[in-house]
């Protein structure tokens, strides 16, 4: 996970997620051992499914260029 460098946390009900903050920050300590990225935590309305409470947009970065991979593509070999 050391590649990651922005995380994006949109949830639907902050005071809920904040109940559960300290269960939270550990689960996130667990893949991010090396410190967190960057992040935002913004509050929506909804999203499209109403079951869905909270979404984790992740952004990273490859410094690797390797043929055959998304990072690569119309890279020379």
């Amino acid at each position: 996970m050391a590649a990651v460098v922005r995380l994006g946390v949109p949830v639907t009900n902050m005071a809920d997620f904040l109940a559960h903050s300290v269960e939270l920050a550990l689960l996130f300590r667990m893949f991010f051992t090396a410190g967190l990225p960057a992040m935002s935590l913004p509050e929506v309305v909804r999203f499209m499914d109403p079951a869905v409470l909270i979404e984790v947009d992740a952004m990273a970065v490859v410094s690797e260029r390797t043929p055959g991979s998304r990072a690569c593509l119309g890279c020379r070999t």
